[in-house]
């Protein structure tokens, strides 16, 4: 087994009524290794703590855990999703922690030429999302295959 520590950051802007934005602009918005399968947390004004693991049972089988803590960089900015699209705009005096996510991955390879890949993944949504507004947990789930020839 392995077991990694990630820590990412992206700068937010701290006053977005100066004309003047300090928020961190991703180039390349997909993120789902580095920020999560859900999808509902962009790389702009976030603090994003990455725990996991990844162990290997059987030689045929792989599984890999991650958890997500997220938090804004600023109270004013804005939480984007991974498109960079705003989910909530930043208010002073709310929280800045974001939520919390999970992941879990299962590759199994039966065979050289073929392979399968199961996830699922869970946003539990922090106290700035209660702050702002409704609060639902997110889901996001996937399977796929690939045929090597």
């Amino acid at each position: 087994p392995r077991v990694y520590v990630e820590f990412n950051y992206a700068t937010g802007d701290d006053d977005p009524t100066d004309d003047q934005s300090d928020q961190f602009r991703t180039l390349y918005p997909t993120g789902h290794l580095y920020h999560g399968y859900v999808d509902v947390v962009g790389w702009e004004n976030v603090l994003n703590l990455r725990l996991g693991v990844v162990a290997k049972p059987h030689a045929k089988w792989r599984i890999r855990v991650d958890y997500h803590h997220f938090q804004r960089d600023t109270e004013q900015g804005t939480w984007v999703n991974v498109a960079g699209l705003p989910v909530r705009n930043g208010a002073a005096g709310t929280s800045k922690h974001l939520g919390d996510e999970f992941d879990f991955v299962v590759y199994w390879t039966p065979f050289k030429q073929f392979s399968m890949q199961f996830g699922y993944g869970v946003f539990l949504p922090g106290q700035f999302v209660s702050d702002t507004g409704d609060d639902p947990v997110s889901h996001f789930g996937y399977i796929q295959a690939l045929l090597k020839f």
